[in-house]
């Protein structure tokens, strides 16, 4: 395929104008000059039994983009989790710095596609996601008009309009993210009294090094948020 300047509309994801509706549309942006539209698939409503792919509504899409010649980029948000992954890995949840879980397993694209999410720091759901996303590009990919996977977009927590940082908004203090951020800590810092040197702390030893849960100006913000 020629290299081109993707021009063009997000078109679908659910919930959705009718796929009737959807599949004229693309006939009236190829006729207006756009060369490339985009497609959002949710890992919910894609894959709402473990293994059974539901993507008739994207397939079809893909196929009109095709007649029309238009490219596609597909995107695939995983914060919409299925609940048999909640249900299977009930300890997925993100924990906020007042040690409460942040349980919301929306099935919802609003307010923010989903986000926060489970944590992704734990290992079952990271290999359910993988091999999902796998699984659908082995379908999807067999369409030549696809010129872009885009996998995770825009990180963030956004579940609050004024995106304030609050306790029970700072996330993960799960087990786990505090494990991978003390290993981060130790290749950052090498040895113990570096690490206190420069946070300005005391610790005696690196399973009691823990990131600020109330207060954010201080050293360890910058390691945290990072």
């Amino acid at each position: 395929m020629k290299e081109i300047f993707p021009f063009g509309p997000h078109i679908y994801r659910v919930p959705s104008y009718p796929l009737e509706t959807l599949l004229e549309d693309m006939t009236r942006l190829k006729k207006l000059g756009f060369n490339t539209v985009k497609i959002q698939l949710a890992w919910a409503h894609v894959e709402g039994k473990r293994g059974e792919l539901d993507l008739f509504e994207a397939e079809k899409l893909l196929e009109k983009a095709r007649e029309e010649n238009l490219s596609v980029i597909v995107l695939i948000t995983l914060e919409q989790v299925p609940m048999w992954v909640w249900r299977e890995y009930p300890d997925c949840v993100m924990v906020n710095a007042l040690n409460l879980p942040h349980y919301d397993p929306t099935q919802y694209c609003l307010p923010s596609d989903g986000k926060p999410g489970p944590c992704w720091d734990h290992e079952d759901l990271v290999r359910e996601a993988e091999r999902f996303l796998g699984n659908v590009v082995k379908e999807l990919s067999r369409y030549e008009n696809v010129i872009a996977w885009n996998v995770w977009q825009e990180i963030g927590f956004w579940d609050d309009p004024k995106h304030e940082i609050t306790p029970d908004r700072i996330f993960c203090y799960c087990d786990r993210t505090l494990r991978k951020f003390r290993k981060f800590l130790k290749m950052k810092y090498h040895d113990l009294d570096n690490l206190n040197r420069t946070w300005k702390v005391n610790y005696g030893c690196w399973e009691e090094v823990e990131p600020p849960r109330r207060y954010l100006m201080v050293p360890s913000w910058i390691d945290w948020r990072y």
